[in-house]
């Protein structure tokens, strides 16, 4: 990989920074993550990767960690020119998309032509041989007057994500591995656009289309038999990537990838769709200190979103009035569609929604549940024995007094009943002849009500019935977990502990981390060092590893001890490092070093080098160095700069330049920094220096010419160093520029970070462009603003659409804002519309600004709302605050849940706010549960607060008081 890529950059960058820190042992930086609030979970052989380039972190929580704890140490440490964490994030989210196009994209080198013997065992099957009802199309309504022989679906109306679609098929086409998901609501015309653009696949293309014996195991088990010109056809990805065992559809994600990678297989074509919730789920990532369960996922969709509109444009509708010419469905849409929404009335959802509002109280009911299971993550196909169980509990007393004998066939029979030709809103699933039956009836909840329970049910805990229900039923040990987690979220941690128990119980070690958490919490102690023992037996340390840290901070050094040990008995090299550490705390340092040699006999590179540091520190630098180079001859040059540290400190800079040389021989080209630093700064030796610097830089590692930059500008060379960062970026490393403009910054010389800025700019740095047009912005020169704007935009910064948007609004041209800020929305960027939406609050247009945000929520985000609303809050205006907090809520933003909340308190309204606040719990919004402990100790409920803490809620919503499993 190119040093000049964004990916090589961003481990160049993040080394440079380690290096500068003074390399830091792997095991202080695992250990200081796990003690953020919330905590940030590293291991040795990530850093290992991201500090040497062979891959790119996954969570921005790990970088933004990295970032705050070794800037402020390499600064002071060697002067290095620090970024701000949002200019690290950007690089991050460069490194990610260079690695993407790494993977995608290439055309094949080898002969395409596939004859029929090459096929004959492939997957799937022509792509001409499946109808689009078999790849699970929504049949079309019928209407009165329909002739018995129309197709199946009628005429195509091509809108704006077609477009999109079609270049990507051209692609594959071409020869080139792809990937697409269409983005959007439920029955919006996703599966169709994708029926309609495989079309234009000629032979030998072919479809595989995984769904048996479930659509998880289906894609797990024949990923990599998939062969080249096919297309795999991922109808609702959500059943694959967010399967109930998230290991396996990790495993689908990682397989999908390495499909993308593999030329020897490609071109191949991934398609697939999505609602607009699961994508947030897939690609948001995880808070820091939280796990990242779809780091694979994230990555595979990272670039492959295609948005697709609720509602039919304009143009659109035209086009649509010409086709239903020849189709009475097509006339009947164009007539009675609201809003535009014609593929939601094709497929019957108006119907649908009114059946379902309209229902008897039984039939209601049975469609709640299935609701409720589905939003809970229940697999696609509903047992009848669940639905039947767990019904009565959604009845009211008169409701099941009135409901009769036979309540239950007439509910499954109304629920069956079409909708205009359509499937009922839970309806029997018929088995295809090559699948395996069930051992009892299932249903399937329609797509639509799906959407629409997880939207209008969000804030309503599922009852006591429906738990009892799914613990009595073949859910499987990935589902009891899932269900586990999905409770502890909402605050019912008795419940949490009783379903993860189960699933321990049935041999789902997974479970074990969540048990030791919820014990910890709840305070039961006994027991809980056999469960971490039984988690290292099966190779999950996480939890003995933390045992023994609380051991060690409580004084017990003996039970630590214990606890490391039995963890290094069982293959957990770090415990033995951290037992050597306990021996040496112990100034036992003989028992340190016998210790660590078990390490290093083991494998464990960075056991290697703390032993070559002790040895060093011991008195015996001979000793130290062969180690040293040892652990250098397998990849980890950490002893040899750390000694060279060593030396330097004691004055010895011969000794070590000597060992920063001979690490940067084992390829830490960084270190060569170091060899800059003693040479410019205490051998007064800046020719060696330059030319040190220089043999790096050419070499596409640029922190040590940025050290010397920093050097020269501190010693008051200024022209100098200038001309070495201009030098640094001819030679492809564009942020040299820019950070001298910040170091001036921070000095106070603004003018003079300003030219350098510019300086930047002009060479393409897009956080230089941002800083200068924020500059101009500032100015009120609105035009070079957005001339600077469009530039860092053209270059795939599509954080600048909304600046841009911005910059025509300012500039009297409200058309073109809206044209651009619409646009970066149609291709999922909604970031525009809100920022738009601000700048027309505060001109005060509250009606062009709540335009604007309406706007982005038919595209799926509600956000803009919050937005404005918190605007409208901040000035006092608390009753239209309200109204969008509301608003935003109805539309699935349940994190506004909060700040409405807080207006309650604010009036003391603490009955209004507690109503909200357990809303938001059962919306599984994070810090609610902690938000209503606090309100009952304002309001002088201590004992309800430490209850609320400590044991959550019980499935009623009643405060729990104590644990029950």
């Amino acid at each position: 990989m190119s040093q000049h890529d964004p990916a090589a950059r961003f481990a160049t960058e993040l080394e440079a920074l380690y290096r500068a820190a003074g390399s830091p042992k792997h095991g202080v930086l695992i250990f200081q993550a796990s003690r953020q609030t919330p905590s940030v979970k590293l291991n040795a052989q990530s850093l290992s990767d991201w500090f040497g380039g062979t891959s790119t972190p996954s969570s921005d929580a790990a970088v933004r960690f990295l970032v705050e704890y070794l800037q402020p140490q390499a600064q002071k440490r060697t002067g290095y020119a620090s970024r701000s964490t949002e200019q690290w994030l950007q690089l991050l989210k460069g490194a990610r998309e260079a690695r993407r196009s790494s993977r995608i994209g290439r055309p094949r080198t080898r002969n395409t032509a596939t004859s029929s013997d090459a096929i004959a065992g492939a997957l799937g099957r022509p792509i001409s041989q499946y109808t689009a009802l078999e790849l699970e199309v929504h049949r079309a309504i019928t209407v009165a007057g329909q002739a018995d022989k129309l197709p199946d679906l009628p005429p195509y109306v091509s809108r704006a994500h077609d477009g999109q679609l079609a270049q990507v098929v051209a692609a594959a086409s071409a020869g080139n591995s792809r990937c697409a998901v269409l983005v959007g609501g439920s029955s919006t015309g996703k599966t169709r656009a994708c029926w309609e653009a495989i079309q234009r696949l000629p032979q030998p293309w072919r479809l595989w289309h995984p769904y048996e014996p479930t659509r998880p195991e289906a894609a797990a088990t024949a990923l990599n038999q998939v062969g080249s010109h096919t297309v795999v056809w991922l109808n609702e990805v959500q059943h694959y990537l967010l399967a109930t065992d998230a290991a396996l559809a990790e495993r689908i994600a990682a397989g999908l990838r390495s499909l993308l990678l593999d030329r020897d297989r490609a071109p191949v074509l991934i398609l697939g769709t999505i609602w607009r919730e699961y994508w947030a789920q897939l690609t948001t990532p995880p808070r820091q200190g939280d796990p990242d369960p779809h780091a694979q996922a994230r990555e595979l969709l990272d670039g492959a979103q295609i948005a697709v509109s609720d509602n039919f444009s304009p143009a659109d509708l035209n086009a649509l009035q010409y086709l239903a010419k020849g189709d009475i469905r097509l006339r009947y849409a164009a007539k009675h569609a609201e809003q535009g929404r014609i593929t939601q009335l094709l497929a019957g959802v108006p119907e649908l929604e009114r059946r379902y509002r309209t229902a008897p109280a039984p039939a209601k009911a049975l469609i709640e549940v299935a609701m409720d299971a589905r939003r809970l993550g229940h697999p696609l196909l509903l047992p009848h024995s669940l639905l039947a169980k767990a019904t009565p509990g959604y009845l009211h007393d008169v409701e099941w007094d009135q409901a009769g004998d036979d309540w239950l066939e007439r509910a499954f029979a109304y629920t069956a009943r079409p909708c205009h030709g359509t499937l009922g809103p839970v309806t029997p699933h018929r088995p295809r002849p090559d699948e395996p039956t069930t051992p009892q009836p299932c249903y399937r909840l329609a797509d639509y009500l799906d959407q629409l329970g997880r939207l209008e049910r969000s804030r309503i805990f599922p009852p006591a019935q429906l738990w009892a229900a799914i613990q009595d039923g073949p859910t499987g040990v990935h589902g009891f977990l899932h269900f586990a987690y999905w409770a502890e979220s909402r605050g019912r941690y008795n419940l949490a502990g009783e379903l993860g128990w189960r699933a321990a119980s049935s041999g789902n070690i997974n479970a074990l981390p969540l048990l030791a958490y919820l014990w910890r919490r709840v305070g039961k102690t006994d027991g809980l060092e056999e469960l971490a023992m039984t988690a290292a037996d099966h190779g999950d340390y996480e939890i003995i590893l933390e045992l023994a840290m609380t051991k060690r901070e409580e004084g017990d050094r003996a039970g630590a001890e214990e606890l490391y040990q039995y963890a290094a008995d069982r293959g957990a090299l770090e415990a033995l490092r951290y037992l050597a550490a306990l021996r040496l705390h112990a100034g036992d340092q003989s028992g340190a070093e016998a210790i660590y040699q078990q390490g290093v006999d083991a494998g464990d590179d960075e056991a290697m080098v703390e032993l070559a540091l002790l040895r060093e520190r011991g008195g015996d630098p001979a000793g130290a160095v062969a180690l040293a180079e040892q652990a250098a001859t397998r990849g980890n040059t950490a002893a040899l700069t750390q000694i060279a540290d060593a030396r330097e400190d004691n004055g010895d800079l011969r000794a070590a330049e000597s060992l920063h040389l001979r690490a940067a021989e084992h390829g830490n080209l960084n270190a060569l920094g170091d060899v800059v630093y003693i040479r410019a700064t205490k051998l007064g030796d800046r020719s060696g220096a330059h030319a040190v610097a220089m043999r790096a830089a050419r070499q596409g590692t640029y922190g040590p010419l940025k050290r010397l930059i920093v050097h020269m500008d501190d010693a008051g060379s200024k022209a100098e160093a200038e001309e070495l960062a201009a030098q640094a970026v001819d030679l492809g490393d564009d942020t040299a520029l820019q950070q001298l403009a910040t170091l001036r910054a921070w000095a106070g010389d603004e003018e003079s970070a300003m030219r350098l800025y510019r300086q930047a700019a002009e060479k393409g740095n897009l956080s230089a462009l941002w800083t200068t047009a924020q500059q101009k912005e500032q100015q009120g020169d609105h035009v070079a603003a957005l001339a600077l704007y469009e530039r860092a935009f053209e270059r795939g910064a599509t954080w600048a659409a909304g600046r841009m948007a911005i910059q025509h609004e300012r500039l009297g041209n409200p058309h073109d804002a809206n044209s651009l800020a619409l646009r970066a929305a149609d291709h999922g960027d909604t970031r525009a519309l809100a920022e738009l939406a601000i700048v027309r609050e505060n001109a005060g247009d509250p009606d062009g600004a709540e335009q604007l945000v309406m706007q982005a929520i038919e595209r799926g985000d509600p956000g803009g709302l919050r937005r404005l609303a918190n605007l409208r809050r901040h000035k006092g205006n608390t009753a239209a605050a309200q109204t969008l907090y509301r608003q935003a809520i109805q539309h699935g933003h349940n994190e506004s849940l909060l700040p409405l909340a807080a207006m309650f308190e604010e009036e003391q309204d603490a009955n209004g706010a507690e109503v909200v606040y357990r809303e938001a719990i059962n919306a599984g919004v994070v810090g609610a549960l902690s938000q209503l402990a606090d309100l009952k100790e304002r309001k002088g409920d201590q004992t309800a607060a430490e209850q609320i803490r400590r044991y959550g809620l019980n499935i009623d919503g009643s405060i729990a008081t104590g644990y029950n499993w």
